[in-house]
């Protein structure tokens, strides 16, 4: 197991808080089915705008309602190949806390009409919502996408098709195999800076 030299730390401050946006279909329902803490990605089409990557975290709502009016979102993106699958991980923390740190999982090879992955090379804006108690959403954090993010996705494109495909399950094995080595989201997060300095 490997992780490559195509993630980097940066952090982004929150150009607004509330905002809005159209959801993705039935996020109502998966989110129904998500504990609070977890996070995923999803394409969104606001109306006379390009496609966008956007997160969506189901929190609590009073962790919600603690968040800083403009918190800085602090974000760790890395490719980790673990026998010839490259498995990608964005994980983000928002303000500094370690108890808000999340996690999402990128298959380049999971069957979509759109690729996430081009459209992340590509837009400006990174939005984070987040849906509270009732799965309703309770608050959008938005930020400016820095240069390296777009960066680090056009790497990550280019390195995958260099590879073999591989299948959803050999993905889950991935996966699976990052978190016996790691144990923890914050041994992953710890991880993924240490990498970053060359240790």
């Amino acid at each position: 197991m490997r992780i490559l030299v195509l993630f980097f730390f940066v952090l982004l401050r929150a150009v607004f808080v509330t905002g809005e946006g159209k959801a993705m279909k039935n996020i109502a329902e998966i989110l129904a089915h998500c504990a609070p803490g977890k996070a995923f990605y999803c394409v969104f089409h606001p109306p006379g705008q390009e496609p966008s990557v956007d997160f969506v975290i189901r929190e609590k709502s009073a962790v919600i309602a603690g968040f800083p009016q403009n918190p800085p979102v602090s974000l760790r993106p890395a490719l980790i190949e673990v026998g010839g699958v490259a498995a990608v991980v964005v994980m983000f923390r928002i303000a500094y806390d370690p108890d808000r740190t999340y996690e999402t999982w990128w298959n380049y090879y999971r069957e979509t009409a759109e690729s996430p992955f081009e459209i992340m090379a590509e837009q400006g804006q990174i939005n984070f919502h987040f849906y509270g108690d009732s799965v309703e959403r309770e608050r959008v954090i938005s930020v400016i996408a820095d240069h390296e993010i777009n960066s680090f996705f056009g790497r990550v494109i280019e390195h995958i098709h260099g590879m073999t495909g591989w299948s959803a399950i050999e993905f889950e094995l991935a996966r699976n195999a990052i978190y016996r080595r790691y144990g923890s989201l914050d041994a992953l997060w710890d991880a993924l800076f240490m990498h970053l300095r060359g240790n």
